[in-house]
């Protein structure tokens, strides 16, 4: 616990540039690879039947169709990351109900079980937090306690047992959040990033959507990229330019068409598991 408390007070007591976050000097406290050794958090059981409602699939070997789109996406955007040596992504939608943090958790989840790389997921959507709900979890503390200057970063971070690779960082807390936006371009939010770079991990990012407010906009300067979910049937040209807009002068990897059900048509037969015949969240 004391080797994050210094981190954060570093983070506070300096200035350091995106490259000395990325590629910081060895020094004691640190791995062989030159990162900062970040605990991953207490670990916390899940709820197995929620896992399943929820359609956490990259947890089960169910869908194979579907999963499979899954790793096609874990290793384009890990390509694009390594390409750049960008570690954090802000996942997005321009309109609520996409399913980016189902895409969020189906990433993180795909990348933590293939890799031997450390994947922290942050729930950065104050005004409707899912992703500790969606994984079955019910902490204690989240995002919010901790940009109140309530709780510490070792506090708000947790480690599912069904995903020893994983780490979440909840956003609910025990109070609501009153002024998301003005939380989120704080710098305690700053300084959590910058940590969290130092632990060599892959940082997903869940974003309130593009067009419900400013949220996303507080926080994109402290990420390195970002990826847009598309509702397939719902999502709108004019939603589209207007979240290309907002996202002119950061960077955008690429896009997800989710709950597509053109994908698992044309895999459902070869898949002698494959999926139930229900549109389901898939990428392509």
């Amino acid at each position: 616990m004391d080797h994050l408390r210094k981190a954060l007070e570093k983070a506070e007591s300096s200035s350091p540039t995106v490259r000395d976050w990325m590629q910081p000097v060895a020094h004691n406290g640190q791995n062989g690879s030159g990162h900062q050794e970040v605990n991953p958090g207490r670990v916390v059981a899940t709820d197995t039947e929620s896992l399943s409602v929820n359609r956490l699939i990259a947890l089960s070997n169910e869908s194979p169709a579907i999963l499979d789109r899954y790793r096609l996406l874990r290793t384009r955007v890990q390509q694009a990351l390594k390409a750049q040596n960008w570690r954090v992504l802000g996942i997005t939608s321009s309109a609520p109900e996409a399913g980016k943090t189902l895409t969020t958790l189906n990433l993180g989840i795909t990348i933590a079980r293939a890799d031997t790389q450390r994947v922290i997921i942050v729930d950065a959507d104050l005004r409707k937090p899912s992703v500790a709900q969606t994984m079955g979890m019910s902490p204690e503390l989240g995002l919010a306690d901790y940009l109140n200057g309530e709780a510490e970063l070792a506090d708000i971070m947790y480690q599912p047992a069904s995903c020893p690779n994983l780490t979440i960082v909840p956003a609910a807390g025990l109070k609501p959040a009153l002024h998301p936006s003005e939380l989120l371009a704080s710098a305690r939010f700053d300084n959590l990033i910058k940590t969290l770079r130092t632990a060599g991990a892959i940082v997903l990012v869940d974003t309130p959507p593009l067009l419900v407010g400013d949220d996303v906009l507080a926080i994109a300067p402290r990420l390195d990229c970002f990826l847009l979910v598309v509702e397939e049937g719902k999502t709108t040209v004019q939603e589209l330019k207007d979240a290309a807009r907002l996202l002119h002068d950061h960077h955008l990897i690429g896009s997800v068409l989710n709950k597509s059900s053109q994908v698992q048509k044309r895999f459902q037969s070869y898949y002698s598991t494959g999926a139930t015949g229900e549109t389901q969240e898939a990428t392509r």
